[in-house]
């Protein structure tokens, strides 16, 4: 493997670790194969102050995206989590009796308890959009109007048709493997991230990741040479800060 690409793959596990305990992993984000609502820590992962600005960060793996970046973008907020990755976002009740009973509890947490007594000013919505389950959105925005909560949702993410770091290791150069992975972009995201931002732009805040990690292209390492991708889809801490300073450039104020 070339010298250049060898710190962009660097240790994997590692890295991957990192972001785990920087997501607080079986504390604030539970994924669907040990999902315990029981083990949600209300005092870690939502505990709004009395004074200033706090959201609740609620959705499936790319909510643990959205927190990292929102919290690196606008420190002087306050973010509380519930996230569960590889649960797609919806209400409670949109649940089949029986399909992922912690999951649905999760969110009965989040929506039924949380965002009803807590003393959170917005919540931002994040979620796997695809396959038509973007419809879902406006039944959780409906739902949340009557709050009087600033709503924040973001649109589908980039996904690419292998994995960042595979692909990168398998490349000749950084150069190279830029250009292999813009050409293994999945087309669906983008025409999902556009219909999304049409339908409801005009309703709520739209925080759009795909214009802010794909602004020509879509840059997979970082200027330090660090991947910006910990799979095909899932951003590193490294990219966590590169996307988190254009957020904050375009957006001043969440």
């Amino acid at each position: 493997m070339p010298i250049e690409l060898q710190q962009a793959v660097g240790n994997g596990e590692e890295v991957w670790a990192d972001r785990q305990q920087a997501v607080r992993d079986g504390i604030c984000s539970h994924t669907t194969t040990s999902a315990q609502a029981s083990n949600y820590n209300r005092e870690l992962c939502s505990s709004p102050p009395k004074s200033g600005r706090s959201y609740l960060v609620v959705g499936d793996s790319f909510a643990n995206d959205a927190m990292l970046v929102l919290k690196s973008a606008y420190p002087d907020l306050y973010f509380g989590q519930l996230t569960v990755p590889g649960c797609l976002l919806r209400l409670p009740k949109q649940f089949e009796p029986g399909e992922q009973t912690e999951c649905r509890r999760l969110y009965e947490i989040a929506f039924e308890e949380l965002l009803q007594y807590s003393n959170y000013d917005g919540v931002v919505l994040s979620s796997n959009w695809q396959d038509g389950h973007y419809y879902r959105i406006n039944d959780l925005i409906n739902s949340l109007q009557s709050k009087e909560l600033d709503i924040n949702l973001n649109g589908q993410r980039e996904r690419f048709r292998a994995r960042v770091t595979a692909n990168e290791a398998s490349s000749e150069s950084d150069k190279a493997a830029l250009a292999k992975a813009n050409r293994l972009l999945r087309p669906d995201e983008f025409a999902i991230n556009s219909t999304i931002v049409d339908r409801f732009s005009a309703r709520v805040k739209d925080i759009d990741f795909i214009a802010l990690s794909c602004p020509a292209t879509c840059d997979i390492i970082t200027r330090e040479g660090d991947l910006i991708y910990m799979d095909d889809s899932h951003i590193s801490l490294s990219g966590v800060d590169l996307i988190a300073s254009r957020l904050k450039f375009r957006r001043p104020e969440l």
